[in-house]
């Protein structure tokens, strides 16, 4: 019976550690928890560089093959003008790859802007003035022939 009983009392002893780790398993995730939050409040760090997959781009990729055709070129291109100069065909598809693509580093403020719709150059390029359109633009012109009263 002692036998018995000693491998009862090992047992619950066991146990008894496994509720403990699970205790202090539950600590640590809220801890873990907690800290994420503290981190979401934070500003993000700007002059850190970007990690990768957020934005860093690597050579031989086709954002470096656009970004060493943009800075040849000297200027902002637009999609239809990149998509031929990578050599692929002019579809709709290539188009709206390679757009989403760059505008994604738009957006995470990486190596492109975008001066004008499908148009992209350098962060840092002159990118001469947008075309403002015309103080008239949209404004028709009424005549009494238009009024029906």
């Amino acid at each position: 019976m002692t036998y018995r009983r000693n491998i009862e009392r090992r047992i619950e002893k066991e146990q008894n550690k496994i509720n403990e780790l699970r205790e202090q398993i539950n600590r640590t995730e809220v801890f873990i928890e907690g800290l994420q939050e503290a981190l979401k409040m934070l500003p993000k760090d700007t002059n850190s560089s970007p990690r990768k997959g957020k934005g860093a781009i690597r050579e031989g990729s086709d954002m470096a093959k656009v970004r060493d055709l943009i800075k040849r070129a000297g200027r902002p291109m637009r999609i239809e003008e990149i998509v031929a100069s990578l050599g692929r065909p002019d579809t709709k598809a290539n188009r709206m790859s390679l757009s989403g693509s760059l505008g994604r580093l738009v957006r995470n403020g990486v190596v492109f802007n975008r001066p004008k719709a499908n148009t992209f150059s350098l962060i840092g390029m002159q990118v001469e003035s947008i075309d403002e359109l015309p103080p008239d633009f949209g404004v028709e012109e009424i005549t009494s022939d238009d009024i029906p009263f």
